[in-house]
């Protein structure tokens, strides 16, 4: 968990500036999906994927994906632990998340991810809550 300290450097907002789409089906491991990333970047003419940098600083994150349902009918949250135990790489935390949502029928027409938006600091031993924004 983030220090005491550490907390207040949380970022508000995380990824905004990637274009990704959740059509895909699940990829095998995070090279694959990071290939993928960076292709669809090339082909699109966009720059400023960096899938290496380091854009949350705290061992475990749980994603609230509001109008995706889990398997009960209920808003989709993501559990997601980093690999490191310290921090998320936006490859690292996009392909988590890709792969926590991709297949998901109750996405329909708004798989396009539109980044994380904080909604709750992390408290006691809970990690902080990033809410998923999608387009359609």
């Amino acid at each position: 968990m983030p220090r005491e300290s550490d907390k207040a450097s949380l970022p508000e907002e995380l990824l905004g500036d990637v274009s990704w789409s959740f059509r895909d089906d699940p990829y095998p491991d995070r090279a694959a999906f990071v290939a993928a990333v960076a292709e669809m970047y090339r082909e699109m003419e966009i720059e400023g994927w960096n899938a290496d940098e380091v854009v949350l600083r705290c061992p475990r994150v749980r994603i609230l994906c509001e109008d995706v349902e889990d398997e009960d009918g209920e808003d989709l949250v993501l559990d997601i632990r980093s690999d490191d135990g310290i921090a998320f790489t936006a490859g690292e935390l996009l392909f988590k998340i890709h792969n926590g949502v991709a297949g998901n029928e109750s996405l329909g027409d708004h798989v396009y991810f539109e980044g994380l938006h904080l909604q709750e600091q992390p408290k006691g031993k809970k990690p902080p809550v990033y809410e998923m924004w999608l387009g359609s």
